[in-house]
């Protein structure tokens, strides 16, 4: 009896250790390469419109307004995230880390689609707004100014819409059958 409990007592250990662990190490490698892309991505595309190069301020702006506003998004979204793999791992079924992970890169892939939408929208929104002002001609002459006015306004519908988004990634992604 004595060495049963010794059994089932590390197998509850290492499980409950191995959870974490494996959230760990899968968020910080998906975040890794999420900010690796958004950065190539974003210096492709500030190259493109406005000609500014990775070493310009406007462009360092921007890019942090980028990046703070998916890290935002990431962390409002871990909460759900936990949930899926705490639940995946009550079961007896012993693939649930395989399913847990197609769950977080769904959860990581929507949150991408998510921010980029958010970011378009409320850039978009922005240039609408201020019919007058050329923001790419702006930031090509180097203006901070707006340049940092853009980052506020990310992180600002960020701030506003990143419970709502939450919820819609419930939605989208309903918790798997539990298998007994």
């Amino acid at each position: 009896m004595d060495g049963c409990f010794k059994l089932n007592l590390t197998q509850i250990i290492m499980k409950n250790l191995m959870l974490p662990l494996i959230y760990f190490v899968l968020s910080l490698v998906l975040s890794l390469i999420l900010i690796s892309l958004a950065h190539k991505f974003l210096s492709a595309l500030l190259r493109k419109k406005t000609g500014l190069e990775p070493t310009s301020m406007p462009f360092n702006i921007l890019a942090s307004g980028l990046l703070l506003s998916m890290s935002i998004l990431m962390s409002e979204a871990s909460q759900p995230m936990i949930s899926v793999i705490n639940f995946l791992s009550r079961s007896n079924d012993n693939t649930w880390f395989f399913t847990a992970s197609y769950y977080i890169l769904l959860f990581f892939i929507l949150v991408i689609f998510f921010t980029w939408i958010i970011i378009t929208g409320s850039v978009t929104f922005f240039s609408k707004m201020t019919g007058k002002i050329d923001e790419q001609n702006e930031l090509k002459k180097g203006n901070n100014g707006i340049a940092l006015l853009l980052a506020v306004l990310m992180l600002s519908a960020t701030l506003f819409l990143k419970s709502p988004v939450v919820s819609l990634l419930q939605a989208l992604i309903p918790m798997p059958p539990q298998v007994y």
